[in-house]
């Protein structure tokens, strides 16, 4: 007679290993051994998930299989628990049916798994059902987590590693920047995408400004073009991997973008050797390329916008190359104004900006127009409270009609009325103490347009170039002009009616 057992006992994750199910299945196999009277030899304690596809060759079950064929008076092997074996139905019968052919019998622990445990067809059934449960338990396990994935990434979380530039936040799903790689590496996508420096010489740029990887080497040509080329540095979410989140494309993620989408593509085009599609129509290093206009070449019919862009004077009699400087240029006349000078002249005239005709004049302005979209108050006032005083009229007429009708349905018809006008008699009340707040909600409008333009003036150089295209409009009427001087001006502002 056989005396001898063997155990398993297994967990999927490190997380069930705080929660000591391992100490838990032990207890639970020790205890059935003990009252069928059989010795527990050897145990096999693991940490491996059991989901379909992953069981056939596990190491621990082939291992368990080796042993029991040279140890011949084991004759049971212990488990807790059905899903402890494994979430595989036809693989969890491929290895019962080997252990019996050797005469081991596999014994099921848990109080409420012990009746599986006989023989009969019955039995047999009830644990393949059993095995398929715990298959599905998996499977629907699975596709949970996956469809929580999914709302997370379409959210904006990236769950993956941090890319290169990046590290982990106190916040899941969101990476902050990684300095100072993340700068050197912005930096080193701008050389190559403003200053025609060609991507070795980018990357030698880098790694001479201290650029290391987390492991402390130099960036590597190729690596750079493989992580660098992923819509991630611009913002954008995009799974490229087969699988379930496959269909995870263009979502804007919640990360700060190393790039703006069109940087990326122009940078991407550059290294991968293809000539960009997408026309450069911003450098950040010449904010008022394409925004100053120059006066002498005004009407003349052509183009008369600046363009920057770093000036290349040659070499020097030594043969040394002499420093590039920075300009802007007419795109007309090519006329040229130092970048410093520029910016200067544009601050001092943003700091002379005032209100046309006046300040006061403008706020005055600002409150009749808002007062006239929302109409002539006191005739607002005058047609609202007519309305509640014929509901109140129509509410008295029919609570005299209600006392007066018997029970039935012609009352609870009444009675129904007579909540509607309730409701309506709630609305008209807040409708004439919201007309009434349009002196305030003036104010709070005219506050909000005078601080908003106010801080288009003072913050100018921090606004993105789009926020500075849409500022010129409220500004400068749509144009300012420079001269040959770098005098900036704005020749004609409109005025205010008042």
């Amino acid at each position: 007679m056989k005396t001898q057992g063997i155990a398993l006992h297994r967990i999927s994750s490190a997380k069930q290993q705080d929660g000591h199910s391992i100490e838990a299945q032990e207890s639970s196999t020790s205890k059935m051994a003990a009252e069928m009277g059989i010795q527990i030899v050897s145990s096999w304690s693991i940490t491996q998930s059991s989901k379909k596809g992953n069981n056939i060759s596990r190491k621990d079950l082939k291992a368990i299989l080796t042993y029991a064929k040279q140890n011949k008076k084991v004759g049971y092997l212990f488990i807790d628990r059905v899903n402890r074996l494994m979430r595989e139905m036809m693989a969890m019968i491929h290895y019962i049916v080997e252990l019996d052919a050797i005469g081991v019998k596999v014994i099921f622990c848990d109080s409420s798994q012990q009746y599986l445990n006989g023989d009969s067809q019955m039995n047999q059934l009830l644990l393949i059902i059993e095995g398929f449960k715990a298959e599905q338990e998996n499977k629907e396990r699975a596709e949970t987590t996956i469809s929580r994935m999914k709302a997370r990434y379409s959210a904006g979380y990236y769950l993956s590693h941090p890319h290169a530039g990046y590290k982990k936040s106190e916040i899941a799903g969101i990476h902050d920047p990684d300095e100072p790689r993340f700068s050197i590496l912005q930096k080193g996508c701008h050389l190559i995408t403003y200053e025609q420096y060609t991507v070795p010489q980018a990357v030698r740029w880098m790694n001479d400004n201290g650029y290391r990887t987390i492991g402390g080497k130099k960036l590597d040509v190729n690596h750079f073009i493989e992580f660098i080329s992923d819509k991630y540095y611009c913002g954008i979410i995009d799974i490229k991997k087969e699988g379930p989140l496959s269909d995870i494309k263009n979502v804007n993620g919640l990360h700060q973008p190393m790039l703006s989408k069109r940087e990326h593509e122009l940078l991407v085009g550059i290294i991968t050797k293809r000539n960009p599609r997408v026309r450069q129509q911003h450098n950040p290093e010449f904010p008022l390329a394409n925004i100053l206009r120059h006066s002498e070449c005004k009407d003349a019919g052509g183009y008369e916008k600046f363009t920057g862009h770093w000036h290349n004077k040659g070499k020097r009699p030594s043969g040394t190359e002499r420093p590039r400087k920075p300009v802007y240029d007419c795109r007309d006349c090519r006329k040229r104004i130092a970048r410093n000078k520029a910016h200067k002249a544009f601050s001092d005239y943003l700091e002379s900006l005032e209100f046309v005709p006046s300040q006061k004049a403008f706020r005055d302005a600002l409150l009749k127009v808002w007062k006239q979209q929302r109409g002539s108050l006191k005739q607002r006032l005058n047609i609202l409270e007519t309305n509640k005083e014929n509901l109140e009229q129509k509410i008295r007429e029919t609570v005299a009609a209600y006392t007066q009708e018997p029970e039935g349905g012609t009352k609870n018809a009444i009675k129904l009325l007579l909540d509607d006008y309730d409701e309506q008699l709630k609305q008209a009340n807040a409708d004439i103490v919201s007309t009434n707040d349009v002196e305030l909600e003036s104010e709070d409008f005219v506050k909000f347009a005078l601080q908003f333009t106010e801080s288009l003036r003072t913050n100018w150089w921090n606004l993105s170039w789009e926020n500075q295209k849409r500022g010129e409009q409220i500004l400068f009427n749509g144009k300012s002009y420079s001269n040959h001087s770098g005098l900036v001006q704005t020749p004609s502002l409109s005025t205010i009616d008042t």
